[in-house]
């Protein structure tokens, strides 16, 4: 039988749920809470739910293929938590470690020419 603990979908869904939930917290905890910041703190829960997993299978191989000393774990929950908290912060994560691979594989192929 599969352990979800060893796929990274699951700790992105983790990290996705963390950061939804705690956008729970201040649209019903607090006095001014309003219906516009409870149907956002809604969407934000969703948007945990379904980015997290897919942005951390899509990304954490890489990620951790890049950086060695990373746990896959660890990596999983922080890009599920991105995708849910700020998607543009993955998209730019994404696209350093994109470009910090080319350059790299650039300055490889021209030292050894």
């Amino acid at each position: 039988m599969i352990d979800p603990r060893e796929l990274p979908a699951f700790w992105g869904l983790c990290g996705g749920l963390i950061a939804g939930g705690l956008g729970m917290i201040p649209a019903y905890g607090s006095k001014g809470a309003t219906r516009e910041a409870r149907v956002r703190a809604w969407l934000s829960l969703g948007i945990g739910v379904f980015a997290g997993p897919v942005a951390a299978e899509a990304a954490t191989s890489t990620i951790v293929a890049l950086v060695k000393v990373l746990d896959f774990r660890v990596a999983a929950l922080a890009i599920g938590w991105m995708a849910a908290n700020d998607p543009r912060g993955f998209f730019n994560l994404v696209g350093r470690i994109i470009k910090a691979g080319l350059r790299a594989a650039v300055e490889s192929k021209e030292a050894s020419s």
